[in-house]
Protein backbone atom coordinates (compact mmCIF):
# COMPACT_ATOMS: atom_id res chain seq x y z
CA UNK A 1 0.00 0.00 0.00
CA UNK A 2 0.71 3.78 0.61
CA UNK A 3 2.99 4.87 3.59
CA UNK A 4 -0.36 4.61 5.86
CA UNK A 5 0.26 0.65 6.45
CA UNK A 6 1.41 -0.31 8.97
CA UNK A 7 5.04 -1.91 9.51
CA UNK A 8 5.20 -5.49 10.01
CA UNK A 9 7.85 -7.04 12.61
CA UNK A 10 8.92 -10.34 10.84
CA UNK A 11 9.52 -12.02 14.54
CA UNK A 12 5.85 -11.54 15.26
CA UNK A 13 5.42 -15.37 16.21
CA UNK A 14 1.48 -15.05 16.76
CA UNK A 15 1.13 -13.49 13.24
CA UNK A 16 3.44 -16.52 11.86
CA UNK A 17 1.74 -19.39 13.16
CA UNK A 18 -0.56 -19.73 10.32
CA UNK A 19 1.33 -19.54 7.78
CA UNK A 20 4.26 -22.01 9.46
CA UNK A 21 1.94 -24.63 10.22
CA UNK A 22 0.56 -24.18 6.01
CA UNK A 23 3.59 -24.43 5.00
CA UNK A 24 4.66 -26.97 6.90
CA UNK A 25 1.79 -29.21 6.01
CA UNK A 26 2.02 -28.41 1.92
CA UNK A 27 5.53 -29.69 2.60
CA UNK A 28 4.76 -33.03 3.74
CA UNK A 29 2.90 -34.31 0.70
CA UNK A 30 6.41 -33.85 -1.44
CA UNK A 31 7.57 -36.71 0.71
CA UNK A 32 6.75 -39.90 -1.69
CA UNK A 33 9.43 -40.91 -3.47
CA UNK A 34 9.43 -42.37 -6.97
CA UNK A 35 10.06 -39.18 -9.40
CA UNK A 36 8.32 -38.33 -12.42
CA UNK A 37 9.57 -39.48 -15.60
CA UNK A 38 10.38 -35.90 -16.78
CA UNK A 39 13.57 -34.28 -18.17
CA UNK A 40 15.09 -31.62 -16.18
CA UNK A 41 13.67 -28.83 -18.57
CA UNK A 42 10.23 -30.44 -18.53
CA UNK A 43 10.28 -29.87 -14.97
CA UNK A 44 9.84 -26.77 -15.34
CA UNK A 45 6.60 -24.49 -16.39
CA UNK A 46 6.05 -20.55 -16.41
CA UNK A 47 2.98 -18.80 -15.18
CA UNK A 48 0.98 -15.95 -15.57
CA UNK A 49 -2.24 -14.57 -13.74
CA UNK A 50 -4.52 -11.07 -13.98
CA UNK A 51 -7.53 -11.14 -11.79
CA UNK A 52 -9.76 -8.31 -9.90
CA UNK A 53 -10.87 -8.54 -6.61
CA UNK A 54 -11.63 -6.32 -3.66
CA UNK A 55 -10.16 -5.28 -0.04
CA UNK A 56 -11.28 -7.80 2.51
CA UNK A 57 -9.80 -5.88 5.80
CA UNK A 58 -12.43 -3.34 7.02
CA UNK A 59 -9.75 -0.51 8.36
CA UNK A 60 -8.30 -0.53 4.65
CA UNK A 61 -11.63 -0.68 3.27
CA UNK A 62 -13.50 1.92 4.78
CA UNK A 63 -10.64 4.47 6.09
CA UNK A 64 -8.75 4.04 3.08
CA UNK A 65 -11.43 3.90 0.64
CA UNK A 66 -9.46 0.63 -1.11
CA UNK A 67 -12.57 -1.10 -2.68
CA UNK A 68 -11.31 -2.77 -5.57
CA UNK A 69 -8.10 -4.39 -6.62
CA UNK A 70 -6.15 -5.51 -9.76
CA UNK A 71 -3.85 -8.26 -9.40
CA UNK A 72 -0.77 -9.30 -11.81
CA UNK A 73 1.85 -11.89 -11.38
CA UNK A 74 4.19 -14.16 -12.71
CA UNK A 75 5.19 -17.60 -11.28
CA UNK A 76 7.81 -20.00 -12.20
CA UNK A 77 7.29 -23.70 -11.33
CA UNK A 78 9.66 -26.69 -10.74
CA UNK A 79 8.21 -30.12 -10.33
CA UNK A 80 9.64 -32.09 -7.19
CA UNK A 81 7.47 -35.29 -7.31
CA UNK A 82 4.23 -36.35 -9.51
CA UNK A 83 1.84 -33.55 -8.85
CA UNK A 84 3.62 -31.08 -6.41
CA UNK A 85 6.02 -28.49 -7.71
CA UNK A 86 7.62 -25.57 -6.03
CA UNK A 87 7.00 -22.10 -7.18
CA UNK A 88 8.76 -19.15 -6.71
CA UNK A 89 6.32 -15.68 -7.91
CA UNK A 90 6.25 -12.04 -8.30
CA UNK A 91 3.02 -10.01 -7.32
CA UNK A 92 1.45 -6.78 -7.66
CA UNK A 93 -1.79 -5.23 -6.46
CA UNK A 94 -2.70 -1.77 -7.30
CA UNK A 95 -5.56 -0.41 -5.27
CA UNK A 96 -7.34 2.46 -6.45
CA UNK A 97 -8.55 5.03 -3.77
CA UNK A 98 -11.93 6.09 -3.96
CA UNK A 99 -12.04 8.73 -2.69
CA UNK A 100 -10.03 11.46 -4.62
CA UNK A 101 -7.87 12.98 -2.09
CA UNK A 102 -6.19 9.20 -1.04
CA UNK A 103 -3.70 7.96 -3.17
CA UNK A 104 -3.63 4.53 -4.88
CA UNK A 105 -2.28 1.68 -2.61
CA UNK A 106 0.52 -0.29 -4.16
CA UNK A 107 1.62 -4.16 -3.25
CA UNK A 108 4.80 -5.58 -4.47
CA UNK A 109 5.60 -9.22 -3.32
CA UNK A 110 8.24 -11.55 -3.76
CA UNK A 111 7.70 -15.40 -2.64
CA UNK A 112 8.11 -19.21 -2.88
CA UNK A 113 5.48 -22.20 -1.81
CA UNK A 114 4.35 -24.95 -2.90
CA UNK A 115 1.91 -25.99 -5.79
CA UNK A 116 -0.48 -29.45 -6.19
CA UNK A 117 -1.71 -29.41 -9.77
CA UNK A 118 -3.32 -32.83 -9.78
CA UNK A 119 -4.05 -34.02 -14.04
CA UNK A 120 -8.10 -34.65 -14.54
CA UNK A 121 -7.50 -37.05 -17.38
CA UNK A 122 -7.10 -35.35 -20.59
CA UNK A 123 -9.36 -32.58 -19.48
CA UNK A 124 -6.87 -30.11 -17.62
CA UNK A 125 -5.31 -29.96 -13.84
CA UNK A 126 -6.73 -28.72 -10.61
CA UNK A 127 -4.17 -26.21 -8.70
CA UNK A 128 -3.94 -25.65 -5.52
CA UNK A 129 -0.95 -23.27 -4.09
CA UNK A 130 0.39 -21.31 -0.96
CA UNK A 131 3.34 -18.97 -1.02
CA UNK A 132 5.17 -17.01 1.53
CA UNK A 133 7.56 -14.06 1.01
CA UNK A 134 8.30 -10.61 1.23
CA UNK A 135 6.05 -7.50 0.61
CA UNK A 136 7.00 -4.48 -0.26
CA UNK A 137 4.31 -1.34 -0.13
CA UNK A 138 6.30 2.05 -0.27
CA UNK A 139 9.53 2.25 1.55
CA UNK A 140 8.01 -0.45 4.20
CA UNK A 141 8.71 -4.54 4.03
CA UNK A 142 6.11 -6.27 5.10
CA UNK A 143 5.30 -10.31 5.26
CA UNK A 144 3.14 -11.45 2.78
CA UNK A 145 1.42 -14.63 1.92
CA UNK A 146 -0.70 -15.66 -0.65
CA UNK A 147 -2.69 -18.75 -1.45
CA UNK A 148 -4.68 -19.36 -4.83
CA UNK A 149 -7.56 -22.43 -6.13
CA UNK A 150 -8.02 -22.75 -9.75
CA UNK A 151 -8.66 -25.29 -12.68
CA UNK A 152 -6.15 -24.77 -16.39
CA UNK A 153 -7.86 -26.76 -18.80
CA UNK A 154 -5.71 -28.31 -21.53
CA UNK A 155 -5.18 -26.73 -24.59
CA UNK A 156 -2.46 -28.57 -25.87
CA UNK A 157 0.42 -30.70 -24.36
CA UNK A 158 1.88 -27.37 -23.83
CA UNK A 159 -0.69 -24.42 -22.54
CA UNK A 160 -3.45 -24.36 -20.00
CA UNK A 161 -5.60 -21.65 -19.58
CA UNK A 162 -8.57 -21.40 -16.31
CA UNK A 163 -10.18 -19.41 -13.81
CA UNK A 164 -8.25 -18.96 -10.64
CA UNK A 165 -9.48 -16.94 -7.08
CA UNK A 166 -6.28 -15.88 -4.99
CA UNK A 167 -6.27 -14.64 -1.47
CA UNK A 168 -4.14 -12.27 -0.28
CA UNK A 169 -2.87 -11.09 3.27
CA UNK A 170 -0.28 -8.67 4.14
CA UNK A 171 0.86 -8.91 8.23
CA UNK A 172 1.25 -5.66 10.13
CA UNK A 173 2.90 -5.59 13.90
CA UNK A 174 0.71 -4.82 16.93
CA UNK A 175 2.68 -2.35 18.09
CA UNK A 176 3.45 -0.56 15.02
CA UNK A 177 2.65 3.09 13.73
CA UNK A 178 0.99 1.76 10.63
CA UNK A 179 -2.92 0.22 9.93
CA UNK A 180 -4.02 -1.53 13.55
CA UNK A 181 -4.78 -4.76 11.59
CA UNK A 182 -3.47 -6.73 8.62
CA UNK A 183 -4.45 -6.22 5.22
CA UNK A 184 -6.62 -9.36 3.39
CA UNK A 185 -8.01 -9.16 -0.06
CA UNK A 186 -9.04 -11.23 -2.90
CA UNK A 187 -9.10 -11.91 -6.57
CA UNK A 188 -10.86 -14.02 -9.14
CA UNK A 189 -9.21 -13.62 -13.19
CA UNK A 190 -7.52 -15.93 -15.38
CA UNK A 191 -3.98 -18.45 -15.16
CA UNK A 192 -2.48 -18.92 -17.99
CA UNK A 193 0.53 -21.85 -18.07
CA UNK A 194 3.10 -23.01 -20.48
CA UNK A 195 5.11 -25.60 -20.03
CA UNK A 196 7.73 -27.74 -22.13
CA UNK A 197 5.71 -30.44 -23.96
CA UNK A 198 6.55 -33.63 -22.47
CA UNK A 199 8.05 -36.79 -24.59
CA UNK A 200 6.05 -39.33 -25.42
CA UNK A 201 6.42 -42.54 -23.40
CA UNK A 202 8.15 -44.63 -25.65
CA UNK A 203 5.78 -47.99 -26.79
CA UNK A 204 6.43 -50.64 -24.53
CA UNK A 205 8.35 -53.55 -26.29
CA UNK A 206 6.66 -56.98 -27.77
CA UNK A 207 9.44 -57.89 -29.89
CA UNK A 208 8.12 -61.15 -31.41
CA UNK A 209 4.46 -59.38 -32.06
CA UNK A 210 2.02 -61.54 -30.19
CA UNK A 211 0.48 -59.21 -28.19
CA UNK A 212 2.09 -60.23 -25.02
CA UNK A 213 4.67 -57.65 -23.58
CA UNK A 214 8.13 -58.09 -23.64
CA UNK A 215 8.10 -57.32 -20.08
CA UNK A 216 5.39 -59.98 -19.47
CA UNK A 217 6.72 -62.53 -22.22
CA UNK A 218 8.54 -65.63 -21.11
CA UNK A 219 9.48 -66.64 -24.59
CA UNK A 220 9.97 -62.93 -25.84
CA UNK A 221 11.27 -64.20 -29.05
CA UNK A 222 9.35 -66.74 -30.21
CA UNK A 223 4.90 -65.73 -30.57
CA UNK A 224 2.42 -67.58 -28.53
CA UNK A 225 1.05 -68.94 -32.06
CA UNK A 226 -2.60 -69.72 -32.44
CA UNK A 227 -2.39 -72.24 -29.23
CA UNK A 228 -0.41 -70.38 -26.28
CA UNK A 229 0.80 -72.02 -23.27
CA UNK A 230 -1.76 -71.05 -20.53
CA UNK A 231 1.15 -72.00 -18.36
CA UNK A 232 3.53 -69.69 -19.64
CA UNK A 233 2.55 -66.29 -20.90
CA UNK A 234 3.89 -65.45 -24.47
CA UNK A 235 4.62 -68.67 -25.19
CA UNK A 236 3.13 -71.55 -27.53
CA UNK A 237 2.39 -74.52 -26.48
CA UNK A 238 4.66 -77.49 -27.37
CA UNK A 239 3.53 -80.94 -29.77
CA UNK A 240 6.97 -82.92 -29.93
CA UNK A 241 5.31 -85.21 -32.56
CA UNK A 242 4.55 -82.42 -34.49
CA UNK A 243 0.31 -83.81 -34.78
CA UNK A 244 -1.24 -80.45 -33.88
CA UNK A 245 -2.14 -81.81 -30.37
CA UNK A 246 -0.09 -80.05 -27.88
CA UNK A 247 1.65 -81.77 -25.81
CA UNK A 248 -0.49 -80.81 -22.76
CA UNK A 249 -3.27 -82.41 -24.00
CA UNK A 250 -1.58 -85.11 -26.20
CA UNK A 251 -1.95 -88.48 -24.63
CA UNK A 252 0.90 -89.89 -27.39
CA UNK A 253 2.72 -87.08 -26.79
CA UNK A 254 5.97 -88.77 -28.55
CA UNK A 255 3.63 -91.01 -31.25
CA UNK A 256 1.54 -88.83 -34.01
CA UNK A 257 -1.84 -89.36 -34.36
CA UNK A 258 -1.62 -89.82 -38.21
CA UNK A 259 -4.45 -89.96 -40.92
CA UNK A 260 -6.45 -92.05 -38.74
CA UNK A 261 -6.57 -90.89 -35.19
CA UNK A 262 -8.16 -91.76 -32.42
CA UNK A 263 -11.60 -90.07 -31.51
CA UNK A 264 -11.12 -91.52 -27.68
CA UNK A 265 -7.41 -90.74 -27.00
CA UNK A 266 -6.35 -87.34 -27.97
CA UNK A 267 -2.70 -86.65 -29.91
CA UNK A 268 -2.73 -90.89 -30.31
CA UNK A 269 -3.31 -93.05 -33.46
CA UNK A 270 -6.53 -95.13 -33.92
CA UNK A 271 -5.44 -99.24 -33.96
CA UNK A 272 -6.61 -101.81 -35.83
CA UNK A 273 -6.62 -104.83 -34.06
CA UNK A 274 -7.66 -107.47 -36.22
CA UNK A 275 -6.15 -106.16 -38.77
CA UNK A 276 -8.30 -106.15 -41.44
CA UNK A 277 -7.98 -102.47 -42.87
CA UNK A 278 -10.59 -101.24 -40.74
CA UNK A 279 -9.31 -98.62 -37.21
CA UNK A 280 -11.05 -100.24 -34.16
CA UNK A 281 -13.19 -96.81 -33.57
CA UNK A 282 -15.33 -97.91 -36.70
CA UNK A 283 -15.04 -101.26 -36.57
CA UNK A 284 -18.15 -103.23 -35.29
CA UNK A 285 -16.40 -106.72 -34.92
CA UNK A 286 -12.83 -105.14 -33.32
CA UNK A 287 -11.66 -108.76 -32.86
CA UNK A 288 -12.93 -110.27 -36.21
CA UNK A 289 -11.13 -109.58 -39.54
CA UNK A 290 -14.17 -108.83 -42.52
CA UNK A 291 -11.88 -111.04 -44.67
CA UNK A 292 -13.11 -111.01 -48.37
CA UNK A 293 -16.35 -110.76 -48.18
CA UNK A 294 -17.11 -107.69 -45.86
CA UNK A 295 -21.07 -107.00 -44.55
CA UNK A 296 -21.80 -103.58 -46.05
CA UNK A 297 -23.83 -102.65 -43.13
CA UNK A 298 -21.54 -103.57 -40.12
CA UNK A 299 -17.85 -101.74 -40.90
CA UNK A 300 -15.01 -104.49 -40.08
CA UNK A 301 -17.91 -107.18 -39.77
CA UNK A 302 -17.80 -110.58 -42.60
CA UNK A 303 -20.58 -110.54 -44.31
CA UNK A 304 -22.96 -113.76 -43.01
CA UNK A 305 -24.91 -116.80 -44.23
CA UNK A 306 -27.77 -117.70 -41.43
CA UNK A 307 -29.08 -120.53 -43.99
CA UNK A 308 -25.60 -121.78 -44.83
CA UNK A 309 -26.80 -121.78 -48.48
CA UNK A 310 -23.46 -120.88 -49.50
CA UNK A 311 -24.79 -117.28 -50.40
CA UNK A 312 -23.53 -114.73 -48.24
CA UNK A 313 -26.55 -112.58 -47.06
CA UNK A 314 -26.49 -109.53 -48.79
CA UNK A 315 -26.70 -111.54 -51.48
CA UNK A 316 -29.51 -113.64 -50.45
CA UNK A 317 -33.00 -112.63 -51.42
CA UNK A 318 -33.60 -115.39 -49.29
CA UNK A 319 -31.63 -115.27 -46.47
CA UNK A 320 -33.51 -117.53 -43.79
CA UNK A 321 -34.38 -120.23 -46.29
CA UNK A 322 -31.73 -122.45 -48.27
CA UNK A 323 -31.79 -122.14 -51.82
CA UNK A 324 -32.08 -126.41 -51.76
CA UNK A 325 -30.77 -128.26 -54.53
CA UNK A 326 -33.36 -126.48 -57.46
CA UNK A 327 -32.23 -122.34 -57.08
CA UNK A 328 -34.07 -119.99 -58.70
CA UNK A 329 -32.03 -118.62 -61.36
CA UNK A 330 -33.47 -115.11 -60.65
CA UNK A 331 -33.72 -114.77 -57.13
CA UNK A 332 -30.07 -115.62 -55.71
CA UNK A 333 -30.24 -117.85 -52.59
CA UNK A 334 -33.83 -118.69 -52.79
CA UNK A 335 -35.10 -121.91 -53.94
CA UNK A 336 -37.30 -122.36 -56.92
CA UNK A 337 -40.75 -121.36 -56.77
CA UNK A 338 -43.15 -124.32 -56.48
CA UNK A 339 -45.67 -124.33 -59.30
CA UNK A 340 -49.21 -126.58 -59.63
CA UNK A 341 -48.25 -130.15 -61.26
CA UNK A 342 -51.29 -130.51 -63.99
CA UNK A 343 -52.52 -134.29 -63.97
CA UNK A 344 -54.17 -135.97 -67.28
CA UNK A 345 -57.51 -134.71 -67.72
CA UNK A 346 -61.05 -137.32 -66.72
CA UNK A 347 -62.99 -137.60 -69.73
CA UNK A 348 -66.89 -138.10 -70.20
CA UNK A 349 -69.27 -138.25 -72.40
CA UNK A 350 -71.78 -135.77 -73.91
CA UNK A 351 -73.70 -134.17 -71.78
CA UNK A 352 -73.02 -136.57 -68.53
CA UNK A 353 -71.27 -136.28 -65.41
CA UNK A 354 -70.60 -140.05 -64.75
CA UNK A 355 -67.03 -141.05 -64.42
CA UNK A 356 -65.58 -143.40 -67.40
CA UNK A 357 -64.03 -146.50 -66.76
CA UNK A 358 -60.82 -145.79 -68.74
CA UNK A 359 -60.17 -142.95 -66.23
CA UNK A 360 -59.75 -144.63 -63.09
CA UNK A 361 -56.64 -145.68 -63.77
CA UNK A 362 -55.64 -142.02 -63.77
CA UNK A 363 -57.90 -141.00 -60.69
CA UNK A 364 -56.13 -143.81 -58.82
CA UNK A 365 -52.33 -142.31 -59.80
CA UNK A 366 -53.82 -138.89 -58.99
CA UNK A 367 -54.75 -140.08 -55.32
CA UNK A 368 -51.71 -141.94 -54.59
CA UNK A 369 -49.39 -138.90 -55.72
CA UNK A 370 -51.42 -136.38 -53.30
CA UNK A 371 -51.01 -138.69 -50.82
CA UNK A 372 -47.49 -138.65 -51.04
CA UNK A 373 -47.26 -135.04 -50.09
CA UNK A 374 -47.57 -132.67 -47.03
CA UNK A 375 -50.94 -132.82 -45.80
CA UNK A 376 -51.06 -128.62 -46.99
CA UNK A 377 -50.99 -129.88 -50.06
CA UNK A 378 -54.33 -129.85 -52.46
CA UNK A 379 -56.04 -130.74 -55.61
CA UNK A 380 -57.68 -128.43 -57.47
CA UNK A 381 -60.78 -130.57 -59.58
CA UNK A 382 -61.85 -128.29 -62.16
CA UNK A 383 -64.78 -129.36 -64.98
CA UNK A 384 -65.21 -128.38 -68.96
CA UNK A 385 -67.93 -128.86 -71.45
CA UNK A 386 -67.92 -128.45 -75.03
CA UNK A 387 -70.02 -126.40 -76.33
CA UNK A 388 -73.06 -127.95 -77.00
CA UNK A 389 -76.09 -126.59 -75.12
CA UNK A 390 -76.75 -123.48 -73.13
CA UNK A 391 -74.38 -121.89 -71.76
CA UNK A 392 -76.15 -121.96 -68.12
CA UNK A 393 -76.58 -125.39 -68.60
CA UNK A 394 -72.84 -126.24 -69.09
CA UNK A 395 -71.94 -124.24 -66.50
CA UNK A 396 -74.04 -126.50 -64.37
CA UNK A 397 -72.74 -129.52 -65.84
CA UNK A 398 -69.19 -128.78 -65.41
CA UNK A 399 -69.50 -128.42 -61.83
CA UNK A 400 -71.42 -131.63 -61.65
CA UNK A 401 -68.65 -133.45 -63.31
CA UNK A 402 -66.16 -131.94 -61.01
CA UNK A 403 -68.39 -132.89 -57.87
CA UNK A 404 -68.58 -136.44 -59.48
CA UNK A 405 -64.55 -136.88 -59.36
CA UNK A 406 -64.22 -135.24 -56.21
CA UNK A 407 -67.15 -137.55 -54.57
CA UNK A 408 -64.86 -140.61 -56.39
CA UNK A 409 -61.56 -139.11 -54.49
CA UNK A 410 -63.05 -138.73 -51.22
CA UNK A 411 -64.46 -142.47 -51.82
CA UNK A 412 -61.06 -143.73 -52.05
CA UNK A 413 -59.57 -141.88 -48.98
CA UNK A 414 -58.79 -138.44 -49.82
CA UNK A 415 -60.06 -135.53 -47.97
CA UNK A 416 -62.78 -132.76 -48.85
CA UNK A 417 -60.90 -130.33 -47.42
CA UNK A 418 -57.77 -131.07 -49.53
CA UNK A 419 -59.72 -130.62 -52.66
CA UNK A 420 -61.26 -127.41 -54.41
CA UNK A 421 -63.79 -128.32 -56.28
CA UNK A 422 -65.01 -125.56 -59.41
CA UNK A 423 -67.26 -125.67 -62.83
CA UNK A 424 -66.11 -123.29 -65.52
CA UNK A 425 -68.52 -124.60 -68.49
CA UNK A 426 -67.53 -123.29 -71.69
CA UNK A 427 -64.87 -120.80 -71.06
CA UNK A 428 -61.74 -122.30 -71.41
CA UNK A 429 -61.70 -125.06 -74.22
CA UNK A 430 -58.80 -126.76 -75.06
CA UNK A 431 -59.96 -128.24 -78.53
CA UNK A 432 -62.20 -126.87 -81.39
CA UNK A 433 -65.73 -127.63 -80.46
CA UNK A 434 -66.18 -127.41 -84.18
CA UNK A 435 -65.08 -131.35 -84.75
CA UNK A 436 -65.99 -134.28 -82.54
CA UNK A 437 -62.60 -134.47 -81.23
CA UNK A 438 -62.30 -131.45 -80.21
CA UNK A 439 -65.63 -131.35 -78.00
CA UNK A 440 -64.39 -135.00 -76.89
CA UNK A 441 -61.08 -133.12 -75.15
CA UNK A 442 -63.37 -130.53 -73.76
CA UNK A 443 -65.65 -132.39 -72.35
CA UNK A 444 -63.31 -133.05 -69.29
CA UNK A 445 -62.33 -132.89 -65.70
CA UNK A 446 -58.75 -131.17 -65.13
CA UNK A 447 -56.67 -132.28 -61.59
CA UNK A 448 -53.90 -129.97 -60.45
CA UNK A 449 -51.66 -130.42 -57.49
CA UNK A 450 -51.56 -127.26 -55.40
CA UNK A 451 -47.62 -126.57 -53.49
CA UNK A 452 -49.07 -124.28 -50.89
CA UNK A 453 -45.73 -122.31 -51.31
CA UNK A 454 -46.97 -121.73 -55.00
CA UNK A 455 -48.68 -118.28 -56.17
CA UNK A 456 -50.76 -120.32 -58.96
CA UNK A 457 -54.10 -120.65 -56.39
CA UNK A 458 -57.16 -121.87 -58.18
CA UNK A 459 -59.78 -119.04 -59.07
CA UNK A 460 -62.86 -118.24 -61.21
CA UNK A 461 -65.98 -120.68 -62.27
CA UNK A 462 -68.48 -121.92 -59.84
CA UNK A 463 -68.30 -124.13 -56.61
Amino acid sequence: MTAHVPEVHFNHRRRRAPVVALVASIAVLALPGAVHAQTFAERFVVRAELGAGTMLSGYQRDSQSYGLNVQGSGRLGFTLVGPLALQASFSSWWFPSENAGQPAGQQYSVTGGLRLEPMLGSVGRLFLDANVGLGLTASRKRLAVDAGLGFEFALGRAVGLGPVVRYGHLFAASDSQDFPSDAQYWSAGLSLSLRLPRAEDPAPLDTDGDGVLDADDQCPTEPAGSTPDAARPGCPTRDRDGDGVSDAADQCPDVPAGAHPDPARAGCPATDTDADGVFDPEDRCVTVPQGANPDPERAGCPDGDDDADGVLNHSDRCPQEPQGPTPDAARPGCPAAPVAVTLEPVLFATNRDRVLPPSYRGLAATAAALRARPADWRLAVEGHTDSVGSEASNSGLSLRRARAVAAWFTRHGIPSVRLDVRGFGLERPVGSNDSDSGRTQNRRVELRLLDPRSSVTPSGGVQ
